[in-house]
């Protein structure tokens, strides 16, 4: 299911206009959307261990306590699991989708800030050989 979601997104994203033909502030709008997929990724992947690890801690004292059935604590503790997974599922997809439309986005915006140019908010001095 992870490696379908994946993929699933990044269709989406080449679908999307070539990144060739933006210019520079629709690739600086594109970056900051970008960025912000990287931060929401990151936040559902902290959630989704901070709901994985007490969830296996609750089946684990959950089934040594009791042999006969499931207690409350582990049917809690495999919810808390569930929805840590499904975290983790969303999260990381979303990260790496990001970062990487984030790095294309640099590739495309180091064309606008050749090495050679100095510049500061615009008003620069541009020397090529």
């Amino acid at each position: 299911m992870f490696i379908i979601f994946t993929l699933k997104a990044n269709a989406q994203i080449d679908s999307k206009t070539n990144l060739s033909e933006l210019n520079q502030d629709q690739l600086k709008l594109a970056l900051e959307s970008s960025t912000g997929n990287m931060w929401v990724g990151k936040i559902m992947i902290g959630i989704g261990i901070g709901m994985i690890i007490p969830g296996g801690i609750m089946v684990s004292d959950g089934r040594s306590k009791n042999d006969i059935g499931p207690s409350h604590e582990t049917v809690s503790g495999l919810y808390l699991l569930g929805g840590g997974l499904l975290f983790e599922l969303v999260g990381i997809p979303t990260f790496l989708i990001g970062s990487n439309r984030k790095t294309k986005i640099e590739i495309e915006l180091a064309k606008f800030n050749p090495k050679s140019s100095a510049s500061i908010n615009g008003i620069g001095l541009k020397i090529n050989f």
